[in-house]
């Protein structure tokens, strides 16, 4: 996931990703106006002109995790959205063939572009909400 926001690698990123809810993210809240390629394009130009520098992620870390129901409301909202919007495409609900589900909140630690290790002088993002699904004994990504 985040190797193909600092490559630029759209293809890459798609691949990562929970493919029911991305499309969701795609047709609905992207009105099918971007592609891969366009978030990605997005996101690297906004890490970019926020510390003005092109950049690599030298550490990625992991601040918070919740894993169980109740521990997190985003997190119980997000299961059962998946299921509605599976049932709306009439799929056997999400939540049948769910092994896990985690929120992550992350801190993303970057430096100058070709820079591969970690220092205390590294730039952070702090906050991010990924959602990490095993879904049929295969991981995914989804982003917020």
């Amino acid at each position: 996931y985040y190797h193909s926001i600092e490559t630029k690698d759209g293809e890459a990123f798609g691949s990562v990703l929970f493919p029911l809810y991305h499309e969701y993210q795609l047709t609905v809240l992207y009105e099918n106006t971007l592609t891969d390629q366009d978030i990605i394009d997005r996101t690297y130009d906004s890490i970019k002109d926020y510390f003005g520098y092109d950049f690599s992620y030298t550490f990625i870390d992991v601040t918070d995790l919740a894993s169980q129901i109740g521990e997190s409301s985003s997190r119980d909202a997000l299961a059962i959205m998946l299921d509605q919007l599976a049932q709306e495409q009439d799929m056997k609900v999400i939540s049948e063939d769910t092994q896990k589900l985690y929120e992550l909140t992350v801190t993303r630690y970057v430096d100058k572009q070709g820079s591969a290790t970690k220092t205390e002088t590294d730039d952070s993002l702090v906050g991010e909400t990924l959602f990490a699904i095993q879904y049929q004994n295969e991981w995914y990504l989804m982003y917020s």
